[in-house]
């Protein structure tokens, strides 16, 4: 009978074991056998502190939290430093414009532009993207002096054809300088130069009615004969400056800005 007591007894001791927890578990294997003691680390860890039950009940939340948090900090960093340019141009053509050039195009556009947006810096943005029709291919295949030293490929040629597409359809440019076979492709939805002048222009520097080849302008030849703006002169002679309408998606200080830019450029006058 007292065998049979012993048996049940360590099995019983054998299921506490296994029913224990890991509280319990930690102060026997140290001797502790007190279950007061054991109550009261338990009532502890529960009742514990409200920072370390906080973080250990919501830890995921808490520092996905602070990734977000951070996230928009940077993002409204980043907006409110962001310069806040009174005027943008691209140029889109055959033409790798260098250091340069970039450098001759924003002196010269800056010369006859302002501080439009009031913020008591002159600032312009100038992009470009380099795009080769068939006919510009081939011709440089033959005289190997491509941008790159060769030919552009047909996925580089794709993708910058449909930037420029993404370009325009954004809004965020309104003045162009263009080589004249994608003008001719965009050029029904320019702003037509007599309309926006108020008369005629010389029917020599015109490329149809809703552009003009910048090279003919007198803007580009007193520009270009200035040593800071020189290197206009990289521009290909067949370039068109056109001005794009407003579009929904484009902001309407910024297109008034652009035309009063390109009425400005159109009406340049060299003195004689």
């Amino acid at each position: 009978m007292e065998e049979k007591d012993k048996k049940v007894a360590n099995e019983n001791d054998i299921q506490n074991v296994k029913n224990e927890s890991n509280a319990a578990r930690r102060l026997r294997l140290l001797g502790v056998e007190n279950d007061d003691k054991i109550h009261d680390e338990d009532a502890t860890i529960k009742k514990g502190n409200f920072f370390q039950n906080l973080w250990y009940q919501h830890k995921w939340a808490i520092i996905i939290g602070a990734i977000l948090l951070v996230t928009l900090i940077i993002f409204c960093v980043s907006i409110a430093t962001q310069p806040k340019y009174d005027m943008y141009i691209s140029y889109t053509g055959p033409l790798y414009v260098d250091y340069e050039t970039k450098n001759a195009i924003d002196y010269a556009f800056m010369e006859m532009s302002k501080d439009y947006n009031g913020d008591g810096e002159e600032l312009l943005n100038f992009a470009s993207i380099t795009y080769q029709n068939e006919e510009q291919r081939k011709q440089s295949a033959e005289e190997m002096k491509d941008l790159y030293g060769g030919v552009l490929q047909d996925h580089e040629n794709s993708k910058a054809l449909d930037s420029i597409r993404s370009q325009m359809l954004s809004g965020v440019v309104a003045l162009y300088l263009m080589d004249e076979k994608i003008y001719e492709e965009y050029s029904s939805k320019m702003m037509n130069v007599s309309q926006l002048l108020g008369k005629d222009l010389d029917k020599s520097i015109m490329a149809g009615e809703n552009g003009v080849y910048f090279k003919k302008t007198d803007f580009y030849l007193h520009m270009s004969g200035t040593e800071k703006g020189k290197a206009l002169k990289n521009l290909p002679d067949d370039t068109v400056l056109c001005l794009m309408p407003k579009l929904v998606s484009m902001d309407k200080e910024l297109h008034e800005s652009s035309k009063d830019l390109y009425i400005k450029i159109l009406s340049f006058e060299i003195e004689k």
